[in-house]
């Protein structure tokens, strides 16, 4: 049903310019000057483009800025728009959402000794279970690859993996050569990479892994002109499950630059959560639906299902996709937000924050709360770290206080409330993550904030407290800055 409708809705948009073309082409051999009949069909077009984003279930603020980018950018922006800015259109409700099957293997019901009841808060929002959990922080990319090798190098059964971005290198090269080893040991190896990743990969490199035995499937393909909805919608988690006992999770892809191999970047500082005990449950739930979504088949919950039931910390996972109506990460993180008390630390690379989070982190630190958020001395991307900056100073005016790492790139993704619970993850402070990525993060109460709370620590040693003077800038300028992040925030 669904089908036919998107093949119905397209087919109405192309005899509507069809008509367009027909009208255009009748007017201009009637005589009339060849302006009007450029007018008329940049108002025409424009029309049409309007109004599907005008009915489409979009933030309205994101509907505003693909409208105004119509009329800067005519034509240009429609490409732009056909190509990149289409809706998800296999969007279903939070409660189908969580029919799966895979979420009748969640043990919701838990009496664990950390329990918060922020956590059971957050299982109201993800309807994951609530698990103990041992866990390990490595906040160093080089440390991180050299843990997650060994456990690769130590597995017996199977390996699953995922990850958005996969580049030629060292990291690249040590990573193959594990996987090929486990597999002629007879190690079950499968790999979901993000489509769009893994272009910095020959595609020989691929079929390599296939033919040692490697299971490797793309997540979302893309399709040369580019023309379809999925082109902007990545799977953007990055995990590594080994025997269903263990899982890597966190901010690092499969690239030279996370260990500081890469000129280009600079340091770059990255976390990774290493997680054993009952808490990987829900890791390896998420990776067989992800599984079945790019391949269709349905893992064994008898084989894969290994978790051992242990753990000090108390843990639960949270993910989110365009495929859901609800922005369930963003929510989390919001209700996290406004539960704080005493205190909140965030790091991030892109502080780009949606309107529903600004007031959130606007109104926490209006309630009296001392927030600290920590974000770049040096981006990866330009473009994003004039918004950063833009919403860091408007955020200082109610009392956040903004700390730039000096010549670093920060890319980990923390956030700690009151030293009691925090959240991990692969999710970013912006409307990419929160509305066009498969994302996931993890809750964590008990000994695991601690050791979260020590890679901040560690990273704030090497920052700077931003006044307003540092990001002030003139008033023309600042003009111009307003109108760039209005415009495209919402769509970054």
């Amino acid at each position: 049903m669904k089908l036919f409708k998107y093949i119905a809705a397209w087919i109405m948009v192309i005899l509507f310019l069809a008509f367009i073309g027909l009208s255009l082409y009748y007017l201009y051999y009637s005589g009339h000057s060849t302006s009007i009949v450029l007018f008329i069909g940049f108002y025409s077009v424009n029309f049409l483009f309007s109004f599907i984003v005008f009915i489409q279930e979009r933030q309205i603020v994101g509907k505003i800025s693909w409208m105004i980018i119509f009329l800067i950018f005519p034509f240009i922006g429609h490409i732009i728009f056909a190509t990149f800015g289409q809706r998800y259109k296999y969007k279903v409700s939070k409660e189908m959402y969580f029919s799966k099957k895979t979420f009748e293997y969640e043990e919701i019901n838990s009496n664990n000794k950390n329990n918060h009841f922020m956590l059971e808060k957050q299982q109201n929002i993800s309807s994951r279970g609530i698990y103990p959990a041992n866990i390990e922080i490595f906040g160093r990319g080089d440390i991180a690859y050299e843990k997650l090798f060994e456990d690769l190098k130590n597995a017996k059964k199977f390996i699953h993996l995922q990850y958005y971005i996969i580049k030629s290198g060292e990291i690249f090269e040590e990573l193959k050569e594990i996987l090929i080893n486990k597999s002629k040991e007879g190690v079950e190896v499968r790999f979901i990479v993000d489509d769009f990743g893994r272009w910095a990969i020959p595609s020989y490199e691929i079929v390599n892994f296939l033919d040692q035995g490697i299971r490797i499937e793309r997540f979302g393909k893309v399709y040369f002109p580019f023309i379809g909805s999925y082109n902007g919608y990545r799977m953007h988690r990055k995990m590594a499950i080994i025997d269903g006992e263990i899982v890597h999770t966190g901010g690092i892809n499969i690239a030279d630059e996370y260990a500081n191999m890469n000129k280009k970047f600079g340091l770059w500082m990255d976390y990774q959560m290493k997680i054993t005990g009952k808490g990987v449950r829900s890791y390896s739930l998420l990776f067989m639906d992800d599984w079945n979504h790019v391949t269709g088949e349905i893992l064994s919950f008898d084989n894969y299902l290994k978790e051992k039931n242990d753990g000090d910390s108390s843990i639960v996972m949270i993910e989110d996709s365009p495929e859901i109506t609800e922005p369930i990460i963003q929510n989390s993180i919001i209700n996290m937000i406004l539960n704080a008390k005493k205190t909140i630390v965030l790091t991030t690379p892109y502080l780009v924050p949606t309107p529903e989070l600004f007031n959130a982190i606007k109104t926490a630190a209006i309630s009296g709360v001392n927030i600290k958020i920590l974000i770049p001395g040096k981006p990866d991307k330009k473009s994003v770290i004039i918004a950063t900056h833009y919403y860091a100073r408007i955020l200082m005016e109610y009392g956040v206080e903004i700390y730039e790492a000096n010549n670093l790139l920060i890319h980990s993704k923390i956030g700690i409330f009151d030293d009691e619970y925090a959240y991990t993850g692969t999710a970013n402070l912006d409307a990419r993550s929160f509305f066009s990525q498969w994302e996931v993060i993890q809750m964590v109460t008990g000994p695991g904030v601690k050791l979260i709370k020590n890679v901040i620590d560690e990273y704030m040693l090497n920052t700077k407290l931003l006044s307003l003077e540092d990001l002030k800038v003139k008033k023309l300028k600042d003009k111009f800055l307003r109108l760039y992040v209005n415009l495209f925030s919402p769509i970054m």
